[in-house]
């Protein structure tokens, strides 16, 4: 489907210039909030800019929308649809850990009552000491690439995850008003799991897709 391949070429192009922009440290506060409430940073503009450009600049993408901007834009394409969250855990770039980038690709022209079975594409790009997208399209094996010198190298192939000793809790501060997630941490400490926990949802959930195994909740 050249129509989805010219969209993913288009995200990672926009990943790539959001990594450079996370080197460079754009990370000034600008006196906003998004519409969920989240300060934003001058780099979470500038990322979901970026993505929309790229989007509208591949032609192909009809609709897109973002936890910035969450609303349906009309992109000038007819394919597919878009779903996205520029810079997740921007909260802790200022302190050098790694954030991230996650999308998903529905076909068709809207992303209203659509069903995570119906993604033809999901993934996300860490933005670490190494810069990556680890990715799922639709009847191919998932894979991750890595960035290097402006350009995109496949790295590794992964399918399942197994459930392994590994949690990445999200949100801990709720255990405290809701009984049954603190029970899930309880047996989670009691059987000696491995805490795994940055702050930002995309490293952490990259991490067990990678190592595959683990569980993350949020």
């Amino acid at each position: 489907d050249n129509d989805l391949r010219r969209c993913i070429e288009h995200i990672a192009r926009a990943c790539a210039q959001i990594a450079d922009a996370v080197r460079s440290g754009r990370t000034e506060k600008i006196a906003t909030s998004n519409t969920f409430g989240d300060e934003q940073l001058e780099i979470d503009v500038f990322a979901d800019k970026i993505l929309f450009d790229e989007l509208r600049a591949s032609g192909v993408v009809a609709t897109a929308s973002s936890e910035e901007v969450p609303t349906e834009n009309r992109l000038g394409g007819a394919s597919y649809s878009v779903a996205f969250d520029p810079l997740d855990g921007s909260s802790v770039i200022g302190t050098n850990f790694s954030v991230g980038t996650i999308f998903g690709v529905w076909p068709g022209t809207s992303l209203l009552n659509r069903t995570g079975r119906e993604l033809v594409v999901g993934g996300c790009a860490v933005y670490g000491p190494r810069t990556t997208i680890s990715v799922a399209i639709k009847s191919l094996p998932s894979m991750e690439l890595i960035l290097k010198d402006d350009k995109w190298f496949k790295t590794r192939e992964f399918s399942t995850i197994s459930e392994g000793k590994l949690f990445a809790p999200g949100n801990l501060r709720a255990s405290q008003s809701h009984a049954g997630y603190n029970e899930l941490l309880s047996y989670w400490l009691t059987n000696k799991y491995t805490l795994r926990y940055t702050g930002a949802m995309v490293p952490d959930l990259n991490q067990l897709l990678i190592k595959g195994k683990g569980v993350f909740c949020n």
